[in-house]
């Protein structure tokens, strides 16, 4: 019995430590476009799901405002259940972001954005009350130290969400170092919103020059870039996005084109657990 209980005890004490060295940072996945056997796997390395519902079902058409049933319609097919529970991000990426996030925008137009924000996760948790709900990008770090009046406008957005999910994807590998530098800014503008930060990544570089636009981070940098945001103690884990088969049909340029759509898809399941994987050790 003894024994049993040393053994038991050391058990415990392991599984603490691990979760101590981790720092308990979730790791989630947001794609919607990879095989239910991908799905199955990452789940049970207790990998979590963000579901994103994006711009087609929020603005349509690119609409000044909430398009609200086609907006309602989207967030019972991803959460079907009344009791549903889980993670929904709101990629709301229209003028109306803009207006937030740029102090350009004149205070009605402020005020108008903020309202519709509101409103939008008003209805999401009058509708699945038990899902934890965040907006894209908000705040997006290299816009903060330009548009510094803006911040009391997010700020007034993300009282109200669940969870925060800036954006910090790199343009190239010395990129790294520059995203550092959003770190504090991100920091000061949470600062009192008691809710977790999982900023949101990216395995290609998000980049305006041909040389780097959607191409695959290797994984040297891809280590580095993760261990990096991981590494934050203002970051509570982080939300790996991805979405290639859409690149790939939609005729984007992006690594794989070469390839018929059985591979490509193939290689890129066989990527994102692989990415994972490494997300996890970190």
């Amino acid at each position: 019995m003894f024994y049993r209980l040393l053994a038991f005890n050391l058990l415990i004490f392991c599984f603490i430590g691990n979760c101590i060295a981790q720092g308990n940072k979730k790791v989630f996945i947001a794609m919607d476009d990879l095989e239910s056997t991908t799905i199955g796997e990452l789940s049970s390395t207790g990998v979590k799901q963000c579901k994103i519902i994006y711009g087609d079902f929020i603005y349509p058409k690119k609409s000044h405002a909430l398009v609200t049933d086609v907006f309602v319609r989207e967030i019972e097919r991803l959460f079907p259940n009344k009791n549903s529970n889980g993670f929904g991000l709101f990629d709301w990426e229209g003028d109306l972001y803009y207006d937030i996030i740029f102090d350009k925008a004149s205070s009605k137009e402020k005020s108008y954005a903020v309202s519709q924000f509101l409103k939008a996760i008003h209805i999401a948790k009058k509708l699945r009350p038990n899902v934890k709900w965040g907006f894209y990008g908000l705040p997006n770090p290299k816009y903060l130290i330009k548009n510094k009046h803006s911040n009391q406008t997010i700020r007034k957005v993300l009282n109200k969400t669940d969870f925060v999910v800036p954006v910090i994807y790199i343009s190239s590998p010395n990129n790294i170092q520059k995203q550092e530098s959003y770190f504090n800014q991100i920091k000061s503008l949470v600062n009192g919103i008691d809710v977790p930060v999982y900023p949101i990544v990216w395995d290609r570089y998000n980049s305006l020059d041909s040389k780097y636009r959607r191409k695959l981070i290797p994984s040297d940098v891809l280590n580095t870039y993760i261990s990096t945001i991981l590494n934050q103690d203002i970051f509570d884990g982080l939300i790996y996005w991805g979405k290639d088969t859409w690149f790939y049909s939609g005729n984007k340029n992006i690594d794989g084109k070469n390839i018929d759509a059985k591979s490509f898809k193939r290689k890129y399941n066989k990527r994102v657990i692989s990415n994972v994987r490494l997300m996890l050790k970190k």
